[in-house]
């Protein structure tokens, strides 16, 4: 941990991570394995940065995980990424238990967003697609291109399910956006986001065929191109295009500690906002290339159209 950290912030870190909430101990694994990839790469850090509604666009204010000293101070906030896998695995060990002995797949495509599986986990999504699977063995259910299967259970299963980057990140468009009331409105801000194998990022992390890149790139290219001229939709009463602007860049952090780490597989992917209201200053990005980071920068300098 930083030596900034005070024991109050550790004992509800503690909490959290061992809270009963998978949620809560999800976003504190993430949040503390942001930490320890900043403390280790020996950039000054601070955490639990307080900040009033002048200062971020929710206007009763908050706290901002953290502040990561490059050349410049940089706020950010820290996410679990890979959530919609993790949550599509908990619809199906739910769906499980209250079909048994019979097991639920999820098969066809996992390229759905994260707002069409928590309407499946809620009610009366949930139990919609029990009763339809509950119609009796080998029951079929499709939500978007999720296909829900009903089979007996055999002592080895196999499922068949398929995704594709490019769609992926379509339908994760604007996923970033569900934490825009964090968006700081006057400094250089990074959402970070981390993933790890136990947490829904097994694909993230293995980086198949170059999956892991491919997505990634096109998830940040559609978060800071696809609404810049979308003042339709509004967070915290900004419309969308000027809100994309007060993201400096992404962060994705593989939490996954491989010793040695494949060539092919960077603990580390940044990727900048070529059209950010107060970017990352050359030397911004000179402090983060030669820390002790294993990482990628990005900043689609000739492929902003």
């Amino acid at each position: 941990m930083p030596p900034s950290v005070t024991n109050a912030q550790l004992t509800k870190l503690l909490g959290d991570l061992t809270s009963d909430r998978s949620r809560t101990t999800y976003g504190t694994f993430s949040e503390l394995a942001a930490y320890g990839a900043f403390a280790e790469s020996g950039l000054p850090l601070k955490i639990q940065v307080p900040m009033s509604g002048t200062d971020i666009l929710n206007p009763n204010g908050s706290d901002l995980d953290g502040e990561v000293e490059l050349n410049n101070e940089i706020l950010f906030d820290v996410k679990g990424f890979g959530l919609h896998e993790y949550l599509i695995g908990e619809l199906v060990t739910r769906l499980t238990v209250d079909l048994a002995p019979d097991v639920v797949a999820a098969e066809g495509s996992w390229d759905v967003s994260i707002s069409t599986v928590e309407t499946l986990l809620g009610s009366p999504g949930y139990d919609t697609l029990r009763a339809e699977l509950a119609a009796g063995p080998h029951a079929r259910a499709r939500r978007s291109g999720l296909e829900f299967v009903r089979k007996p259970k055999r002592p080895i299963q196999i499922d068949v399910s398929s995704t594709d980057p490019y769609r992926a990140a379509e339908e994760h468009a604007d996923y970033a956006f569900r934490f825009a009331k964090q968006f700081p409105r006057h400094q250089p801000f990074l959402l970070v986001f981390v993933f790890h194998p136990w947490m829904g990022g097994l694909g993230r992390h293995v980086n198949f065929d170059g999956f892991t890149d491919t997505f990634l790139r096109a998830f940040a290219r559609r978060t800071f191109l696809q609404f810049r001229n979308d003042r339709t939709n509004t967070h915290c009463g900004m419309p969308r295009a000027d809100a994309s602007r007060l993201l400096s860049g992404m962060l994705f952090l593989d939490a996954w500690q491989d010793d040695p780490r494949p060539a092919d597989l960077a603990a580390a992917r940044l990727f900048l906002n070529p059209n950010a209201a107060r970017p990352l200053t050359g030397l911004d990005r000179d402090a983060f290339r030669f820390a002790d980071f294993d990482a990628t920068i990005e900043d689609f300098r000739h492929d902003d159209y």
